[in-house]
């Protein structure tokens, strides 16, 4: 094992094909998706292979200038590689060349440490603060995947196994300075002790906002409802207003990798369920439905015969596109109720349909309490062109449903708009 520091006769070709192999590998290991997360992939995120092929440089040349040359030659040659051979196959194409500069600084960093390193060959006990300082590196690198490891068992292992043993060694294979192997080896053995009790002691959460109320999921919460993760060992979650956003947020706090269920309880009594994923500091929600109601099923209306004479207008098999519209008794005004979006998706086009968006986009909004819930009214539409459209938006469980006022080529009265929000106040909810 002393061989690989001192014991090669490493040549400039040998410099140079070794640059090549690892750039070559580093950027493969960056385009396969499924190594994403692993051992594999952790070449291209820290430091420790590169520490292990710096030290490997060094206590192989045979000077000062040789060494610091070669380190600086083979990341020179290395790094830019993994980015270039990346940009075919990622989206980021040439802007993942922004990411280089920092290499190149550490590249250019090279020769003064390639320099300084070579005095480890000099075997005196003053080399273990050159040494240090490289296993100290390594260490963050232990400490860091040891908590990925034990969050998400088994990934990582082979990343924490190598820090470790690398730590250990090197002191034991460079040195035969008894004051420079034994120091620096009790340091190694004090880091990786003190290290594993933290991530023992204090294990890794992860910390992320999952869902916003109103947002894009067209779900709605506050302060004092329920939610929580089926299987706490997985990890908890908490309702908090979030400042940034001027809006409560389901916060996670994730302990470890695992799948289990979100349910959210709020006030009104609607629940929602998610089939939860978390992963490595990322997590996949995945929303559990039952199947799409009709609008009769979710909402009375009959009230509204004294105002308007009801026709039906539905699409044949196709719960997607129903609603129903009520044609008002006096004047040509179009009173309109229908499900506008389910499970955060438009149920004309299944695209992502946020109420949140159209509630903001409201004019003269204002929020009016309806059977127990919040209505948010308001118009839409321009007054150049005369159409403007009395709206009114409801969060429902999983469902969205917009009630609207039409007046022809015309835009709403205030009169209209008076009588709408009547017609709308006259809604009782299914339960």
């Amino acid at each position: 094992m002393k061989k690989i520091f001192g014991g090669i006769n490493l040549t400039w070709p040998k410099i140079i094909i070794m640059a090549l192999i690892m750039g070559i590998y580093t950027a493969l290991v960056c385009i396969i998706p499924s190594l994403l997360d692993t051992s594999f992939h952790d070449i291209a995120v820290t430091f420790e292979v590169w520490v292990f092929f710096g030290i490997f440089i060094i206590m192989n040349s045979k000077s000062n200038v040789d060494s610091a040359l070669k380190c600086f030659v083979f990341f020179l040659i290395s790094q830019p590689l993994v980015y270039l051979l990346q940009v075919p196959f990622k989206e980021d194409g040439w802007q993942l060349l922004s990411f280089y500069p920092f290499w190149f600084g550490l590249t250019v960093l090279c020769l003064p440490m390639g320099y300084i390193g070579y005095y480890l060959k000099k075997d005196k006990w003053w080399g273990l603060f050159i040494l240090c300082p490289m296993i100290l590196l390594v260490g963050d690198s232990y400490l860091q995947y040891l908590n990925r490891f034990l969050f998400a068992i088994p990934q990582h292992l082979l990343t924490v196994i190598f820090c470790a043993v690398t730590m250990v060694a090197y002191p034991l294979l460079i040195f035969k300075n008894k004051v420079a192997k034994i120091v620096s080896t009790v340091f190694a053995g004090l880091l990786i002790v003190v290290f594993t009790i933290i991530c023992f002691i204090k294990p890794s959460v992860y910390e992320t906002i999952m869902i916003t109320s109103g947002g894009s999921n067209n779900v709605i919460f506050e302060k004092g409802d329920k939610a929580y993760l089926e299987d706490e060992t997985v990890g908890t979650v908490t309702i908090e207003y979030e400042e940034s956003i001027e809006t409560y947020v389901i916060k996670s706090h994730f302990k470890k990798a695992g799948e289990t269920n979100l349910v959210i309880e709020n006030k009104y009594g609607d629940v929602y369920r998610y089939k939860v994923t978390n992963k490595q500091y990322s997590y996949v929600l995945d929303r559990q439905l039952g199947e799409l109601k009709g609008l009769d099923q979710l909402i009375s209306y009959d009230v509204l015969d004294k105002y308007i004479d009801p026709v039906e207008d539905k699409t044949e098999d196709d719960k997607t596109l129903y609603q129903v519209s009520y044609n008002e008794k006096k004047g040509e005004g179009l009173f309109q109720v229908g499900i506008f979006a389910f499970a955060g998706k438009d149920v004309v086009n299944g695209e992502e349909a946020s109420a949140e968006y159209i509630i903001g986009e409201l004019t003269n909004s204002e929020t009016v309490e309806v059977d127990g819930r919040p209505f948010y009214f308001g118009y839409t539409g321009s007054e150049e062109v005369q159409d403007v459209v009395a709206k009114a938006y409801v969060y429902y469980g999983d469902y969205v449903i917009v009630f609207s006022m039409h007046n022809g080529d015309d835009k709403v009265t205030s009169k209209q708009y008076e009588d709408f929000k009547t017609m709308v106040k006259s809604v009782k909810f299914l339960k």
